[in-house]
């Protein structure tokens, strides 16, 4: 509920908590925080995620695309 968040990061399944009720809850905020899922299983999950509202889904295997993903995030918050 802090104001101060600039991205959401999360899997799918935290400890039997889903990923996308999390983004659920993020949205009822209305604090318009880009939500990023960094999963495993990316290609099931990507077409639910962002139909869902979600900024970006990507794969663990690929983890170095949330260092440029973040940093177009920031560069665009910034200019806004």
């Amino acid at each position: 509920r802090q104001r101060d968040i600039d991205l959401i990061l999360s899997d799918c399944s935290v400890g039997g908590f889903s990923g996308l009720t999390a983004l659920e809850m993020a949205q009822a905020e209305k604090n318009n925080v880009p939500f990023v899922f960094v999963t495993g299983s990316a290609p099931l999950i990507r077409t639910q995620a962002l139909d869902q509202g979600a900024a970006d889904c990507l794969s663990k295997d690929h983890r170095i695309q949330l260092v440029f993903l973040a940093q177009r995030i920031w560069q665009t918050k910034l200019e806004s």
